[in-house]
């Protein structure tokens, strides 16, 4: 006789129910976090088209001829004399890097501005533009091909002083209380189409410096390294499809989960006569009762079918004898005392008896749920 001494199945299998529903619902919210953070231009397919950018801007400033300088502010000097600047010159380099070719349409312009602005509230961050003047410092060029490199490098010079005279005039003539700037913008702007998926990427690079500032410095502002990938048609239906199957998926993972949190949920909640009797039979009196993994064999004894648990009780705590507990059916338990030839039997719950097998049939009775036994702990 095989003996299991582990909770019964019917105890775990509404948690058990209940622990698959909240894993398959973290499954469908993992899937609805992946559909959403999925995205077809950062696809890693062999078959993307994937471009890296670089830019670079060098800055070099010139005096006017005087005692304390060369020509030059000197070796290290980071900060330079405005009233001595006489022009700033910057070196904007671009490189495009594909992967392979494409065919590319590239724009490219540079625009020198000198402007007066007035900055709001305490923190300093309402800056706005009062009056400015733009210039093409490099007029807008278009140039295309079959390509899977760009490489731009140009060269701007800007008339600090003329531009610091001309601020100084502005703000002096109209008494106004602003700041000034002169600022150097180079942009270049690419398009084009890679296996039918269009290609769009804007870069700029920024040189700005102060006009009503005694001494200033020089300030860059650009993305100096970036890469990207563009998907082709063939992919992004590729993904589009992954989407979709995953989302459907997901509701039905998820639905299968909010139903067996349910269903175990009602086994715990709604259990039937029987399942409250031999739950209580178990709490109290687990101690003494040994459950078996199959039914006894009572072939060859005498079998005595005892009226109530009760009675098993007094059974066992007279002949000391364990209570053997195997299940007959889903909706049925019998408890067993084997006593030498002798087998006292107790059945809780409805079984079906074999007609053909009646020596079978005074072991089994049916719960009567206006008498169950007592429970006394031991």
């Amino acid at each position: 006789m095989a003996l299991d001494f582990s909770e019964s199945n019917r105890e775990r299998r509404p948690v058990g129910f209940v622990i698959v529903g909240v894993t398959l619902l973290a499954i469908a919210g993992w899937l609805l976090l992946d559909v959403r953070s999925r995205s077809v231009d950062t696809v890693n397919l062999p078959s993307a088209y994937e471009y890296k950018i670089n830019q670079n801007v060098v800055t070099d400033v010139s005096y006017v001829k005087n005692q304390y300088y060369d020509g030059v502010p000197g070796f290290g000097n980071t900060a330079y004399v405005s009233s001595l600047t006489d022009t700033i010159k910057a070196k904007f380099h671009y490189e495009y890097q594909a992967t392979r070719e494409a065919d590319l349409a590239w724009t490219y312009l540079a625009v020198s501005t000198m402007s007066a602005k007035y900055t709001l509230g305490s923190d300093g961050k309402d800056i706005n533009n009062v009056w400015s003047k733009d210039e093409r410092s490099i007029p807008a060029k278009v140039e295309s091909g079959t390509v899977k490199s760009i490489t731009l490098d140009r060269e701007v010079s800007v008339p600090f002083s003329v531009y610091r005279d001309a601020m100084e005039q502005y703000q002096a003539s109209l008494q106004l209380p602003v700041t000034t700037e002169m600022q150097i913008l180079f942009s270049v702007h690419v398009t084009g189409t890679i296996d039918g998926s269009p290609i769009d990427d804007t870069r700029t690079s920024v040189v700005s410096a102060p006009l009503d500032q005694p001494i200033f410095k020089v300030a860059n502002r650009f993305d100096k390294d970036d890469k990207k990938q563009v998907a082709g048609k063939a992919a992004i239906d590729t993904q589009a499809s992954v989407r979709s199957i995953e989302r459907i998926v997901a509701i039905v993972v998820g639905v299968a989960g909010l139903g067996a949190i349910v269903y175990g949920m009602c086994r715990q909640i709604f259990k039937s006569a029987y399942q409250r009797e031999v739950d209580k039979i178990y709490r109290y009196h687990d101690g003494i009762i040994i459950r078996a993994s199959k039914l006894v064999d009572l072939t060859g004894k005498h079998v005595v079918a005892v009226q109530t648990f009760d009675d098993m009780l007094n059974l066992e705590e007279e002949m000391k004898a364990p209570i053997v507990a195997s299940q007959v059916s889903s909706e049925a338990t019998r408890f067993t005392i084997i006593n030498g030839d002798d087998a006292y039997a107790y059945t809780l719950g409805r079984v079906l008896v074999d007609e053909d097998k009646p020596e079978e049939a005074s072991q089994f009775m049916d719960i009567d749920e206006s008498h169950h036994p007592t429970h006394h702990k031991r």
